[in-house]
């Protein structure tokens, strides 16, 4: 894996992850 496509993954995953976080955040009760 190129150092480009490393990079890209990990911005990906972190954005994925505050997403995540944004809804469990705003929506804790439909998630549990």
């Amino acid at each position: 894996m190129c150092r480009q496509h490393a990079a890209l993954v990990a911005e990906l995953f972190r954005f994925g992850a505050v997403l995540f976080q944004a809804l469990t955040l705003a929506a804790p009760s439909r998630i549990v």
